[in-house]
């Protein structure tokens, strides 16, 4: 949740309409596609979207991982579903994490890449609702 926190207070400041929807439609998107993958619980997917859209607006950031490897902020998903890969010994430990990165990353390109690159500004997908 450090990194949920550092996104709300950094691109996210001002704006708590904007991070609920984002929150909100990752959610919706989680539960869509959850039968695909049989995944009883959504929280660690739900979690590693936040971490995985800060990576990306961070892109330079280094960050430690344990006091052993320093990376840079891209790599921090990837390094976390190795993590609990190696921990939990299966790759099907390691689905919903990965759920959750392509979910991330869905976001992330709607908001940051495909807004600015293909329609050329914001629509209702990248910004919440006016009554939120």
């Amino acid at each position: 949740m450090r990194y949920s926190r550092m996104l709300e207070e950094s691109s996210f400041a001002n704006k708590r309409a904007d991070y609920f929807w984002l929150l909100f439609q990752s959610s919706a998107l989680l539960l869509l596609v959850s039968p695909l993958f049989t995944l009883p619980f959504l929280s660690a997917p739900l979690a590693f979207v936040p971490i995985y859209f800060w990576s990306r607006r961070h892109p330079s950031t280094q960050i430690s991982l344990f006091g052993l490897v320093t990376i840079t902020a891209p790599y921090l998903p990837l390094a976390l579903v190795a993590f609990s890969w190696i921990i939990n010994g299966t790759w099907t430990a390691a689905a919903g994490d990965l759920l959750g990165c392509a979910v991330g990353h869905l976001c992330w390109f709607v908001r940051d890449v495909w807004s600015r690159e293909a329609i050329g500004g914001v629509s209702f997908i990248s910004k919440a609702p006016e009554p939120l």
